[in-house]
């Protein structure tokens, strides 16, 4: 569907702007197939909705670039009138296979009272400086655009995001406060499930006695950077889980009795090296076959029954009353 509409007379036409890619095309195919005009502020309407954060990364800084209130905010913009579509292209524009989806920053020119959010105070630990640095970038003068790509290209598993949101309202405590504001009761069980696609074990490459071609030293370097930042990444969140629950544990009731799970679903997990093999022969696309889906459920399936806090869960909630359940 993705490739007739590249090859329409209409879109080549569009192509000819200077304002209109390829990453754009991208999010008016996901907006027929799958949004239908919705924004974030469609989202905000639905009781009981998830809070939805969409990670990009700044082609510029190389910075995450989140989708999100207190984000927009510091380009002096609603995220309530953003596209999910655009959102969601902006995410999966590859490199060079899509183009970057622009946004317009307003934050140089716009009142400081407007530039809101949970990184307004400069925290003292070396990595939140340095979002906070990212941050400030916004306000520079001459910064009037934001080209935004792959969000894999920052954070490819996803969760940076979530430690410097964590360090930049506070501590644990603090998102606990705010995730407790809609009824006023503090969540007692925070479940990370976190899924990851790397590939692991020996490449083509460490076969191979020949010098690499081209396109192995690129697929290579690509590999295995995003795979060596992958791994920083989960060390540093385990690091990050054991602070958040030992500062907790800290605390008085009802801080001191939340307990946080980490779930890891991924081909490391799957001890079925046959199955290993067929999950990693399934291309890379936006579009999957119904074989290629029940294959990948049944992955997570296995991944996911192996996670040892799975079973720290369920012994926890299974000691749980009946009215502990409902009031949750």
């Amino acid at each position: 569907q993705l490739t007739g509409a590249m090859l329409q007379p209409a879109t080549w036409y569009r192509l000819g702007s200077s304002h209109i890619g390829r990453g754009n095309v991208l999010a008016d195919e996901f907006d027929a197939a799958l949004f239908g005009g919705a924004t974030f502020g469609t989202l905000a309407g639905l009781r009981g909705r998830p809070y939805l954060i969409v990670g990009s990364t700044d082609l510029v800084s190389g910075a995450e670039f989140d989708f999100a209130s207190d984000q927009l905010g510091r380009l002096c913009t609603s995220i309530d009138a953003v596209p999910l579509a655009f959102a969601v292209a902006a995410s999966s524009a590859v490199p060079l296979v899509f183009t970057p989806l622009t946004l317009a920053n307003h934050g140089p020119t716009c009142r400081h009272d407007a530039l809101q959010g949970p990184a307004d105070d400069v925290p003292e630990a070396p990595r939140p400086r340095l979002v906070h640095a990212d941050h400030d970038r916004y306000a520079a003068p001459g910064v009037q655009y934001i080209h935004l790509v792959d969000g894999g290209v920052s954070d490819n598993l996803g969760v940076r995001r979530i430690v410097d949101y964590v360090a930049q309202v506070g501590g644990i405590e603090h998102v606990l406060r705010l995730l407790a504001a809609t009824d006023g009761r503090v969540a007692q069980h925070l479940v990370f499930v976190n899924v990851g696609s790397e590939r692991r074990g020996p490449s083509a490459l460490d076969a191979q006695r020949e010098t690499a071609g081209t396109l192995q030293m690129l697929a290579a370097i690509a590999d295995g950077g995003v795979g060596r930042a992958s791994r920083a990444t989960e060390l540093a969140f385990d690091e990050a889980l054991d602070a958040w629950q030992t500062r907790l544990r800290s605390l008085a009731p009802p801080y001191s009795t939340v307990r946080i799970y980490s779930l890891d679903i991924g081909l490391a997990s799957v001890p079925d090296p046959q199955l290993v093999a067929r999950a990693q022969a399934i291309p890379t696309a936006f579009r999957i076959t119904a074989e290629h889906r029940e294959l990948l459920a049944e992955v997570a399936r296995v991944g996911v029954e192996r996670a040892p806090d799975l079973a720290r869960l369920r012994t926890a909630l299974a000691a749980e009353s009946p009215g502990d359940v409902a009031a949750r």
